[in-house]
């Protein structure tokens, strides 16, 4: 007990209490600014990894349903790195680039109890397929959860390779 008191009296005396403080303040900021961003890329590689076991071990929780176009999804977690794995068809979902850019071309429904993940640790921009002259777009259903984060979604017609364009480019007045 004496120790710990001289410890706080030496520490008071050399530094101040005031500068005691920023100090110990100023040194749990610079860890985190250092510690933080290993922190995120161990939990991305954690996400990624406990995917992988839990399909393993849930078996196929990644169906898809061709009289509805629809990829259903019963997982604990997953993403599309997970979806394209277990169907293996380009015609449903295709990473077009290796910087994340996926096609999807049906909808998504996620069941109660499941997770869909689109985020950054295998996506930056998902592009869903709409066929414009059949009037065709693609739903995403959700009864459990989806987590979107840091990622671009759009709609995306093949044909002309770009966006859906609308027939008026200014919405009309809401007056």
């Amino acid at each position: 007990m004496q120790v710990l008191i001289r410890i706080k009296e030496i520490s008071a005396t050399l530094l101040g209490t005031k500068k005691l403080v920023l100090a110990i303040l100023t040194i749990v900021i610079i860890s985190q600014w250092i510690f933080l961003p290993v922190f995120r890329e161990t939990q991305s590689q954690f996400q990624i990894a406990y995917s992988q076991q839990s399909q393993q071990l849930q078996g196929t929780c990644i169906t898809y349903d061709s009289i509805e176009n629809v990829i259903r999804i019963s997982c604990n977690y997953s993403n599309l790195t997970d979806i394209d794995n277990q169907l293996q068809n380009p015609d449903l979902l295709h990473k077009e680039s290796t910087n994340g850019v996926w096609l999807l071309n049906a909808g998504i429904a996620i069941e109660k109890g499941a997770t869909l993940y689109i985020n950054s640790t295998d996506t930056s921009w998902l592009k869903i397929a709409a066929d414009v002259g059949e009037d065709t777009v693609h739903a995403i259903l959700v009864l459990g959860s989806l987590k979107i984060d840091s990622v671009k979604i759009s709609s995306w017609d093949p044909v002309a390779n770009d966006y859906v364009r609308f027939k008026f480019d200014i919405l009309p007045s809401r007056v």
